[in-house]
């Protein structure tokens, strides 16, 4: 059995002071929220004095911290509340009592956060008048130049505060008011408050105890874990070295890496986090708040710091592919997050590791100084617009476009850590890469053309990096965290140089050629384009494509204009544009063609030289951005039609793929349009664009003496069909073919076909089978059953001809 000391309070604080450690929860027994439990127990323990009866507090553990002789301190692992709440009512009693017992019992101090350890020893010298006129709180925190403003975040503070309103306003009662000096007397020297006491330190315990017992069951945070752990660690293992980037205030010394984190983890480091969480906090119901107790802080600063710590570590590990496929984890991350706890410490076990993490928080409390928002400091050199419209405002035009990503890259670090998109990471690490390479950017008249050109490298290499995926015809982001090595390669690499653009072409990496590409061009006047048509978001896709024309162009302002007027239309005259450039569509599979539309242009915009349908890409672009005529062609090639019909390009307007057209090689005329993007064309899902620009104008002009409709079965590339208005069935059918519309007859009964009769004579063979056809007005030409294109007149003009003939 352990053996425990039972004994009054008065005994207890008189020999030794209470300290609170680090490792402790806030004071929250005295707060409004658990205002019933309060109250009920300010009641009892203000009735035990009246009464002079024993009040037993249960059982209270700890150990004494002797390091100091003079100032014995009782650190307890349980009885923090308890004997937080007894020291308030001590100080609200000396204080009712003119201060005549200051000095008879040992003070209480918080050192689990700095502001509340500072509030505890103000306060012991702190003497309220008589009469505050108010309450204790509000005349404590009106005090000129006494009360911090960040102490109304310290939830400890805010509960000590409410305590003391509370206590007093029960003092003041007609219960206690007449007894306030005996109370006092009872209180600090007759005290009928005992507890049992153990004190682990005299017995040789150890912590194991403190888990075993803790009462409260309250696990401690992973925050409140790193920090122990943490400095522990720099303390073991960087005990002399200094960090020379900052000095802590009031100390002329250069701090070690340990002081400086001991200091800057209770003071800077949090401080811009906690008016964010108190914001959010405060923002709660009562009832949320109620279950919440007060705000944290604790998993935004854990996000921020994993996302450092996971970008060290896979930025110093050049081979992490193959370290993840010979680790047997199901996913990358998991190298660092599969035992996060001790990541979190080894991947600082290089010292240049630990010394980027401190300057990195560093940054961001500057930066929150300097704007006291992060978001507003971004907004400097981050847009974010997915329109593909010219912006308004030309200082915006020199910006970095982060489409639909939050400008505010901090915050929705803080937010989500390392579950960030992996190109955003990159982005924000490159972001911090510059800012501790350029302290100067935190002056207001700061020069920022420098910053958006490398931000503008970096986020061109990082989407540089992308997976085109057939199946679907869409792009999808191919950044991976074992890019990071040459993210943060290349990025220490530009933001020191003394000049971005000579370093970045004196890069070798393979994937920073379309950069390189990019960069060569800096310094002339085609470099505006680079930097104005980077904020719309095809131009990522599509520099490749474009940079001949770039390079060529003689009049940036009217090939910026250009751009976007191309960018402002349709996606019809958008192919109806490229094709007339000689645009003839990329070839994902064999005889098909696709030629681009809303949500699939980027597709197209990736093509490379290693894909199959490049052929015409970059020189159809070229000669659009150049402004050249568009190409003539004649009535035997599909670009014709094209260009002619927006029908043409509308045939499947209902697929799912609009403009995939399907026909063999060298055969524009059988062609079929399909609803999906399949090697095999399905029953039903087909359209002949030829015949459905013939259906769409007939019925466009107004004549309905037919009904016409164009539909296909099988691998069929689909036909014109024909018929009486009012039939249950087809009459006769047109389908194109390389020479002409072949044409079938299937009713002759139907007045369409009569009609056709008495014109087109039928020409048969022996076995009397229809084998050509003779128009007795010679006006059209047959080549048997196929009818031939009308002199002077297209494919689509010959059919609709041939309708009012036999109408």
């Amino acid at each position: 059995m352990l053996n425990k000391n039972t004994e009054k309070y008065n005994k207890f604080a008189g020999r030794n002071g209470v300290a609170i450690p680090i490792i402790q929860r806030d004071y929250v027994q005295g707060a409004d929220v658990n205002f019933e439990k309060r109250d009920k127990f300010i009641k009892k323990l203000f009735d035990a004095l009246l009464n002079r009866e024993t009040c037993e507090l249960h059982f209270i553990y700890g150990s004494t911290d002797v390091t100091k002789p003079s100032e014995p301190y009782f650190q307890p692992v349980d009885g923090q509340q308890r004997l937080t709440t007894l020291a308030l009512i001590g100080w609200l009693l000396n204080q009712k009592c003119g201060l005549k017992y200051s000095g008879c019992l040992k003070p209480l101090t918080y050192t689990s956060r700095p502001s509340t350890e500072q509030f505890c020893k103000l306060m012991r010298e702190f003497k309220l008048p008589e009469n505050p006129g108010t309450t204790i709180s509000d005349y404590i925190k009106n005090v000129p130049g006494w009360f911090s403003e960040f102490w109304k975040l310290d939830s400890s503070i805010n509960s000590m505060l409410e305590f003391l309103d509370k206590a007093d306003s029960l003092l003041g009662s007609e219960r206690y008011k007449d007894h306030i000096e005996d109370m006092a007397e009872t209180f600090f020297n007759d005290s009928p408050f005992e507890f049992e006491s153990l004190d682990m330190e005299n017995l040789d315990l150890n912590d194991d105890l403190y888990v075993k017992m803790n009462a409260r069951g309250k696990l401690l945070t992973p925050f409140e874990n790193w920090k122990a752990e943490f400095e522990d660690f720099l303390g073991k293992n960087f005990k002399d070295v200094k960090y020379p980037f900052r000095n802590i205030p009031g100390i002329p010394d250069t701090p070690t890496l340990e002081e400086y984190f001991e200091y800057s983890i209770e003071h800077d480091w949090c401080d811009i986090l906690w008016p964010r969480a108190y914001k959010c906090w405060n923002a709660k119901s009562e009832e949320e708040k109620k279950k919440i107790l007060y705000p944290s802080i604790d998993e935004w600063f854990m996000n921020l710091l994993d996302y450092v710590s996971q970008f060290l570590m896979f930025a110093a590990m050049p081979d992490a592919e193959s370290v993840y496929k010979n680790s047997g984890l199901k996913n990358m991350r998991d190298l660092y997050a599969h035992e996060i706890d001790s990541s979190r410490i080894e991947v600082y076990k290089e010292e240049e590791n630990v010394i980027k993490l401190f300057r990195i928080l560093d940054l961001l409390v500057d930066i929150y100084r300097r704007c006291g928002d992060f978001g507003a400091f971004m907004s400097r050199y981050f847009i974010a617009t997915s329109s593909t419209a010219r912006l308004d405002k030309e200082v915006e035009r020199h910006k970095v476009n982060l489409f639909d990503c939050n400008i505010d890259l901090v915050s929705t670090c803080l937010e989500t850590g390392t579950d960030m998109d992996i190109t955003s990471q990159i982005v924000l690490w490159s972001f911090l890469q510059w800012m501790l390479s350029h302290p100067e950017e935190l002056l207001p008249d700061s020069d920022m053309v420098a910053f958006t050109d490398y931000l503008r490298v970096m986020t061109g290499w990082v989407r540089g990096m992308r997976q085109r995926l057939t199946n679907g015809y869409q792009v999808g982001a191919n950044a991976r965290l074992s890019d990071f090595h040459e993210a943060d390669i290349i990025s220490n690499k530009l933001s020191a140089a003394a000049n971005m653009f000579d370093a970045l072409l004196e890069t070798t990496e393979k994937s920073l050629e379309d950069e390189r590409v990019k960069a060569r061009l800096y310094g002339t006047p085609n470099f505006d384009i680079i930097r104005e048509l980077s904020t719309c978001r095809p131009l990522y896709y599509s520099f490749g494509l474009l940079m001949p024309s770039i390079i060529s162009c003689s009049d940036t302002e009217s090939y910026i204009k250009r751009f976007y007027e191309f960018w402002t239309i349709s996606d019809t005259k958008r192919v109806q544009k490229l094709v007339s450039c000689g645009f003839k569509g990329i070839r994902p599979y064999v005889d098909c063609w696709f030629y681009g539309m809303t949500g699939r242009w980027d597709y197209i915009f990736t093509i490379g030289k290693d894909d199959r349908g490049f052929v015409n890409v970059i020189e159809a672009f070229t000669h659009l951005m150049n402004g050249d005529s568009p190409i003539c062609y004649s009535y035997d090639t599909m670009a014709y039609y094209m260009v002619k019909y927006k029908d043409f390009v509308e045939a499947n307007g209902g697929g799912v793929m609009r403009h995939y057209f399907r026909h063999d090689a060298g055969n524009e005329f059988t062609v079929w349009t399909i609803k999906s993007p399949k090697t095999k064309p399905r029953q039903g899902t087909n359209t002949d664009p030829y015949a459905y620009t013939v259906r769409k104008l007939y019925e466009g002009e107004g004549s309905n003496e037919y009904e016409l409709s164009d539909w296909s079965e099988n691998s069929e590339h689909g036909a014109l069909y024909i018929r009486t208005e009012g039939s249950d069935s087809d009459a006769m059918y047109m389908e194109c073919y390389p020479k002409g519309w072949e044409i079938g007859i299937w009713d002759k009964r139907q007045k369409v076909t009569r009609k056709f009769g008495n014109r087109f004579e039928t020409i048969s063979n022996a076995e009397g089978n229809a084998v050509g056809f003779r128009d007795t007005e010679n006006i059209f030409s047959f080549d048997g059953l196929v009818l031939l294109d009308l002199p002077g007149k297209d494919r689509i003009q010959t059919a609709l001809s041939f309708l009012e003939a036999i109408s």
